[in-house]
């Protein structure tokens, strides 16, 4: 017997119709406009990256200006190499410290953590100090022995304190840091970057208790069922008006760091600056940064505008150096040489103009 052909001509004129009446209907419920798939937008914004090229002479190696309010950076040099914190460090060992524990929490001192070089607030073994503060010893003082006797006192031993700190970096984003000792001495692997830290700083701030303590000149303390006065050895706070904080910190191999926030007409700023030459040129930079930040502000957070770049002009006399006049304008060597792109041995000439930045 034979099989009948099927009709296929008649079978794509049916499934034709069915497409044509199926696009008819979704034309006439879309009001008669095709609608076009939507696409992510091209221009993400990166927080980690600052959306305008703009310059800033610093002394430091590495820095960093975020706005604490929404993460975004305005500014970045080299943010994102991997360098010595010093104690920059206690920024995040105050949060692992805090979260979910009370101030009043007695931590016993351990003969270990009495004996920690470097920076102390004073610690003798076998003390019981309550656990705020501790927390304002290391963050005020900057105490190596207190950052050491909340790790120990919390978690048992440094080691397993490091661990809690490295999974509070990662979560708030600092994944390229990680910290092997609660304090920031000098030890192999610790390391961290300037966008971190400003990561660190602005969790921080956001923290009642921790802001209300790097924010101070001086607090009174609990301390051995008496009271101990501690004050801010941050010059920043005392003398940057709006200051908010936050931490200062030097070893020989990380140079003199610097985190520094502050607050203007509603802004929160935060500047990081790390591997300055000296105490100085820290507090420098940092306040070079803030101020550039609050005047231009509109211009770096959304790249509208212009920049207002205050500077100011000298004219080269006979006799002076360019040591002679980065110290008329409290200005390093450095700083002044890269403003006006000046290689070694920075020889002037009598009239040459050179700007201050």
């Amino acid at each position: 017997m034979r099989r009948k052909t099927p009709n296929r001509r008649g079978r794509y004129f049916a499934v034709g119709l069915l497409c044509l009446l199926l696009w008819g209907g979704v034309f006439f419920f879309s009001g008669g406009k095709t609608t076009q798939p939507r696409r992510p937008s091209a221009n993400l914004i990166n927080l980690a990256e600052p959306l305008v090229d703009y310059a800033i002479p610093l002394d430091a190696a590495s820095a960093v200006l975020m706005d604490a309010q929404n993460g975004q950076v305005l500014f970045a040099k080299n943010a994102h190499k991997q360098v010595p914190p010093a104690s920059l460090t206690k920024m995040i060992t105050a949060l692992v410290a805090v979260q979910g524990r009370e101030l009043d929490l007695p931590v016993k001192i351990s003969s270990a953590a009495a004996r920690t070089s470097g920076t102390r607030v004073g610690l003798a073994a076998g003390e019981e100090i309550q656990l705020g503060s501790l927390v304002a010893g290391m963050l005020l003082r900057s105490g190596n022995d207190a950052a050491v006797a909340v790790a120990q006192g919390l978690a048992g031993s440094v080691e397993a304190f490091s661990r809690l700190m490295n999974q509070q970096a990662a979560e708030l984003g600092a994944d390229s840091s990680q910290f092997m000792n609660p304090n920031g001495l000098t030890a192999e692997g610790h390391l961290s970057t300037a966008y971190d830290l400003a990561l660190i700083a602005k969790a921080l701030l956001a923290d009642e208790s921790l802001a209300q303590i790097v924010g101070c000149q001086k607090t009174l303390v609990p301390w051995e069922g008496g009271k101990r006065e501690i004050q801010n050895i941050n010059r920043f706070v005392r003398e940057y008006p709006g200051a908010l904080g936050v931490k200062t910190g030097y070893t020989d191999e990380a140079g003199f760091c610097l985190a520094a926030a502050a607050e203007r007409r509603g802004k929160k700023l935060i500047a990081i600056v790390l591997g300055c030459a000296s105490s100085q040129s820290r507090y420098n930079d940092a306040i070079r940064l803030l101020e550039q930040g609050f005047a231009n502000y509109r211009y770096l957070s959304t790249g509208k505008g212009k920049a207002n770049y205050p500077a100011q002009y000298h004219v080269v006399r006979k006799g002076q150096t360019l040591s002679s006049i980065a110290r008329q304008y409290k200005l390093t060597e450095g700083i002044l040489a890269e403003a006006n792109k000046l290689g070694p041995p920075h020889r002037l000439d009598v009239g040459q103009i050179l700007l201050i930045p």
